[in-house]
């Protein structure tokens, strides 16, 4: 399986399908939010929010490099999908002419992957930080779930397998 695609099958938590985890206080990751539920007219995505965690345990360091490097994750039936990859799915699921995105899969992970990489190690640099995680308005109330444990995403970060 690709780097950029890890099997959740094993896991031991209850994971929804169609999940888009984000940085609930970078600007370009929230506006990304805001658009999405914007051209999501079927209303198949659900929300959470990935926030940066403080602890000197080695595990929760890597979680962090992870967040320093990547802005966005998405679970598809019981597939955790990473960078470019992640976003190539996003529009995918959301359907109609969005599918189009699935075309940049001919271009290489490596080369898609580099640009994204770029792009979100300087996120917050280019388009700010947040003070708190800017939540839509009431509409999309049940289109929000709350917020990964620490926990739960060292969990996934592994792959899916539990301790």
């Amino acid at each position: 399986m690709q780097k950029n695609i890890k099997s959740l099958e094993s896991s031991p938590l209850e994971i929804t399908t169609n999940l888009v985890i984000y940085d609930g206080i970078c600007r370009l990751c929230s506006g990304s939010v805001k658009f999405l539920l914007s051209i999501d007219k079927r209303k198949v995505l659900k929300f959470t929010t990935l926030t940066p965690i403080k602890n000197s345990d080695p595990d929760v360091e890597k979680i962090n490099n992870f967040q320093d490097r990547e802005s966005i994750l998405y679970i598809e039936n019981k597939i955790l999908y990473t960078e470019s990859e992640a976003v190539i799915r996003i529009f995918n699921r959301i359907g109609g002419l969005w599918k189009i995105a699935m075309i940049f899969l001919i271009i290489p992970s490596v080369v898609r992957n580099f640009f994204y990489r770029l792009i979100a190690r300087n996120r917050y640099k280019i388009f700010g930080v947040l003070d708190s995680c800017e939540l839509p308005g009431p509409e999309y109330a049940g289109r929000f779930i709350p917020e990964i444990s620490e926990a739960e995403l060292q969990t996934l970060m592994r792959g899916g397998d539990p301790d």
